[in-house]
């Protein structure tokens, strides 16, 4: 067990719901293009995000689905830089 008690030093440790939907928030904020009908799966080893985003072809204004998948990889490293972001320097 690592020294501050939160699992091992080879394994990642287990992160909360509360952090992992926070930190993919976080990674959705950053995109660019609007999205609306979001749709989030828990698959192994990450997440899929469906949504609906701006058709670049279709100058009347529709929507088009898009998938992401987020890897558990991405979302413990958004946990991290949030967690790194709110503690005082």
């Amino acid at each position: 067990m690592a020294a501050d008690g939160k699992g091992s030093d080879a394994e990642p440790r287990a992160r909360t719901w509360t952090e992992r939907l926070r930190a993919l928030g976080s990674l959705l904020d950053q995109r660019a293009e609007p999205m609306r009908d979001v749709c989030v799966l828990d698959v192994g080893g990450g997440f899929v995000v469906q949504s609906l985003v701006p058709a670049s072809t279709d100058p009347a204004g529709s929507w088009a689905l898009a998938s992401r998948e987020y890897s558990e990889v991405e979302v413990g490293q958004a946990v991290d830089a949030l967690e790194t972001a709110g503690r005082p320097r």
